[in-house]
């Protein structure tokens, strides 16, 4: 069964209207239905073993997001898996963000985060894993990246995944994950789950190509080619 990713200050923003998120628009894709809630303490153990191993944890079901802007607003899209190795996802969300901050070079959090938290409150059910396209941390210290700031406003319940596709200060704190043939690596960080673990998650996801068949899926989703 499906279970449950701005502004700054408490995590509950991203289940209520505030003055980053401003009013909510409805998908565009689906009638409106109950608002998500976070995870409650029961469910954020909900995880499944995968097989071979008795320390891999697989949380689930898992949200994929990513942005994609134009002019001064943004497209949103999210995608929902009940596994990380599904083909075709469970639920589908976009919305239209009418107006971004500017990009800010070492804060891009500021301008995707709302963005994020915009899409997931669309979400139909509970998730207990978010995927976002780039960092969670942004170097071997820990400085926080998107991921990681997502992963602060979600009270550190659910676990961020970072998949990016290109090389940031050259990446030695990222765990490369090669898929199918490429030689050209993911670069997976994290937050409340180990970077083995999600490396694995992320090499087993559906594909036979270097982007995974959802992460591709919610990218067109993001640029309307779908």
């Amino acid at each position: 069964m499906p279970v449950l990713f701005v502004g700054h200050g408490s995590p509950m923003n991203a289940i209520e209207d505030d003055v980053w998120m401003g009013r909510r628009a409805p998908s565009r894709r689906s009638r409106p239905h109950a608002r998500p809630r976070p995870p409650s303490s029961s469910s954020r153990g909900h995880f499944r073993h995968l097989s071979g191993s008795t320390t891999d944890a697989e949380p689930c079901p898992v949200a994929i997001v990513d942005a994609h802007y134009q002019g001064g607003g943004a497209v949103v899209a999210c995608v929902v898996a009940r596994r990380w190795t599904d083909a075709l996802p469970s639920d589908e969300r976009v919305v239209t963000v009418a107006a971004v901050l500017p990009y800010r070079p070492g804060a891009f959090f500021e301008r995707e985060l709302p963005c994020i938290l915009r899409v997931l409150s669309l979400v139909r059910g509970k998730f207990n894993a978010v995927v976002v396209d780039g960092y969670v941390d942004l170097d071997e210290r820990g400085t926080p990246g998107l991921g990681a700031h997502l992963h602060a406003q979600l009270a550190g319940a659910v676990p961020v995944v970072g998949v990016a596709k290109t090389a940031y200060q050259s990446s030695g704190f990222a765990v490369r994950v090669l898929r199918g043939s490429s030689q050209r690596p993911l670069f997976v960080t994290t937050r409340g789950i180990s970077p083995a673990d999600a490396a694995r998650l992320v090499e087993r996801m559906h594909g036979e190509h270097r982007i995974p068949t959802l992460l591709a899926r919610v990218d067109h989703l993001a640029r309307g080619r779908v």
